[in-house]
């Protein structure tokens, strides 16, 4: 079940001090869940905190709870800035076929392995997919890209790029998560990359893991995996590389996006 404005509330220090931003406690409550501000914005939170915050990020991730107004409205600009866009000139630098059905083009691309159907005013998800308003706006940012540039070859951090420090601070977060998983599954972290189709990535010798994965066909991802060793006090640790034109394709909030898809398939149980 979804945490609720009431279940935050409950584990906040309810001072009403102010020192988060917000006037009263109730009120950043309410912004955690419908706005998804980070609960750690509380100075003051009790060990009680520690207990709903893996869940509760999981359901902003998502987008469970929050505020449908920004998600619709970010879906209705996006409709318009794609509305004059040729589908059939841009469909090759995207990945995409472009296919009409009556009079209406649509885009149909694969992400994350299954076919999705483009049109300029909504999206058709295939039945193996929920209907996930992030995966909308993520898809019709890619859309409006149109594929304006070839992929590099040349791989970089999240952190090469220009004013990326918070989302560099999400990539480190996901990449944690997915080595403290992957130290203790790695079969299963096997078995979901040949799920996802992973291909070798170049070589790296110190690696455990090193794959390539295609949630869209122009924005590889690199994921490298290096297993704990005790006995050198080495923990766990994963990286994500992207190609240096990422941002041609997507932003830097869709990427980080996309990278916590990739991260929930590689670590399903």
């Amino acid at each position: 079940m979804a945490l609720s404005v009431l279940d935050v509330f409950k584990i906040l220090p309810g001072r009403n001090c102010r020192d988060c931003g917000y006037a009263t406690c109730l009120a950043f409550a309410t912004a955690v869940i419908k706005d998804g501000i980070p609960i750690e914005t509380c100075p003051h939170l009790s060990g009680e905190a520690d207990s709903i915050a893996p869940g509760l990020k999981k359901q902003q991730k998502a987008g469970i709870g929050r505020r449908r107004l920004k998600i619709d409205m970010a879906v209705e600009a996006l409709i318009e800035k794609i509305a004059p866009l040729n589908f059939s000139s841009i469909a090759p630098g995207l990945g995409a076929t472009y296919k009409t059905v009556g009079e209406k083009p649509y885009l149909e691309l694969s992400y994350f392995g299954s076919l999705y159907r483009i049109f300029k005013n909504r999206i058709d998800y295939p039945p193996d997919a929920d209907d996930n308003p992030w995966d909308t706006v993520l898809l019709y940012n890619f859309v409006y890209s149109r594929g304006n540039s070839d992929p590099t070859g040349k791989w970089i951090a999240m952190q090469d790029l220009q004013n990326s420090v918070s989302k560099a601070a999400d990539i480190r977060e996901l990449q944690q998560r997915l080595a403290s998983w992957a130290d203790t599954h790695f079969d299963g972290l096997l078995k979901n990359a040949e799920k996802l189709a992973g291909r070798p990535g170049p070589p790296d010798t110190r690696a455990d893991f090193s794959m390539l994965f295609y949630p869209l066909e122009r924005v590889p991802v690199w994921v490298i995996f290096y297993k704990s060793d005790p006995a050198e006090g080495f923990p766990a640790d994963a990286q994500f590389l992207f190609d240096s034109r990422i941002i041609s394709y997507l932003d830097m909030e869709a990427t980080v996006y996309l990278v916590e898809r990739l991260v929930d398939k590689l670590t399903a149980a």
